[in-house]
């Protein structure tokens, strides 16, 4: 009966621990979980459903690649394309139709033309290491190179 108090003690004693971690929300994307439906060639996640249909042209991340690429030509900006877009139904987003997310990238929309704007501010990122913290948006490419759908 002593070995067996002993061996339950020592295997509570080894649950939890130093093993555990604090919670981190980027470790499952910002709370939002890292389920896409189509991946872009270049690979480019996309969440569309329940906003749009596979055929539609905007479910389709090849769309935003390209409009990935026309952005960084307006903005003299390169990098990557950015690894993850969830598309909202329309109005789901308090106050905006797009957010930007930082560690892991994420951009966050429920209006496709929101999509390059949340885009520059990635590529603010990758190139400056500020998204535009201060949301000024004083850059002009913010004006020249973000308007219109993908």
């Amino acid at each position: 009966m002593r070995r067996i108090v002993l061996a339950l003690s020592l295997a509570l004693a080894a649950c939890g621990g130093d093993d555990e971690k604090p919670y981190d929300p980027a470790s499952d994307n910002h709370g939002l979980g890292y389920q896409f439906d189509a991946q872009g060639p270049r690979g480019l996640k996309l969440r569309f459903a329940p906003r749009f249909t596979a055929g539609d042209r905007l479910a389709n991340p090849a769309t935003y690649e390209q409009a990935f690429d026309e952005l960084q030509t307006c903005s003299g900006l390169s990098a990557p394309v950015p690894p993850f877009v969830i598309i909202q139904p329309s109005g789901t987003l308090p106050d905006v139709n797009g957010l930007y997310y930082s560690e892991p990238p994420l951009i966050r929309i429920d209006e496709p033309g929101a999509f390059r704007h949340e885009a520059l501010h990635y590529l603010f990122e990758v190139n400056t290491g500020d998204p535009d913290s201060s949301g000024t948006h004083a850059d002009q490419a913010f004006t020249r190179c973000t308007s219109g759908t993908p």
